[in-house]
């Protein structure tokens, strides 16, 4: 019992510090590649290695940590292959997010005459990114389409779609590459979102879908372009 007991105590203890520090990942403190000494940590934390230990396996699972043989931690990193495949794995979940929201919006009218408020969080937020359209805004920007993905994610209502929404977290935000976070690939992620919405209000599950997926395979389209140029030419080549 009394096992049973320290057990129980110790598992929010460990969720709590797994949230403590994935935070701390999402807003910059740690970057991608950086250590995680476990000694520091824990003198910070005032935490036994124990917890701490087991914090670090649980954001191993989800892809934000990665340990070494030693038991060492560093924050993730992700390649561009290995972003161009959640790319292609996000478009599959969101392009039936759209869908299954499109259903599940005209189910709401249908006893209401009131928007849904997923809808309506979807429209704030498309309408949010556009004054953060400048340059020196991208971390705000990516954030706020972040958000947006997750909503999409929620208001399919499906509990298997939404629990996607760390992966979003993580290539909207944690590893978003450079050619994604331009200006230029900013209005242009703006005006896919905007249209989504106006899709998910006229209740058109083909459109919704087709914009839906196309906002992410435009994404892969210019990673794979930024790919191609920064390959070094072939001897010989012009």
């Amino acid at each position: 019992m009394v096992q049973t007991a320290a057990w129980r105590s110790a598992v929010p203890l460990v969720e709590e510090t797994a949230a403590l520090l994935r935070e701390r990942i999402f807003e910059g403190r740690y970057t991608p590649g950086a250590r995680l000494p476990q000694a520091e940590l824990s003198a910070e934390l005032s935490l036994s290695r124990t917890p701490l230990r087991e914090a670090l396996r649980l954001l191993e699972e989800q892809g934000l940590v990665s340990t070494d043989d030693r038991g060492g931690a560093r924050v993730s990193t992700m390649g561009a292959e290995e972003m161009l495949a959640a790319l292609e794995f996000r478009e599959a979940v969101e392009g039936l997010a759209a869908r299954l929201a499109c259903a599940r919006f005209a189910a709401v009218r249908q006893g209401s005459s009131a928007e849904p408020i997923a809808l309506v969080e979807l429209r704030e937020l498309a309408e949010a990114e556009t004054r953060e359209l400048l340059p020196g805004r991208e971390k705000r920007f990516a954030q706020l389409s972040g958000r947006f993905h997750e909503g999409l994610l929620r208001a399919s209502g499906n509990s298997l779609v939404q629990r996607q929404s760390g992966l979003i977290r993580l290539t909207e935000q944690l590893f978003r590459p450079p050619v994604l976070s331009t200006t230029e690939a900013a209005a242009a992620a703006q005006a896919g979102h905007a249209a989504l919405v106006v899709a998910l209000e006229r209740g058109n599950a083909d459109d919704a879908e087709r914009l839906a997926r196309a906002r992410l395979s435009g994404a892969a389209s210019l990673i794979r372009r930024a790919m191609t140029s920064s390959k070094p030419s072939e001897p010989g080549a012009p």
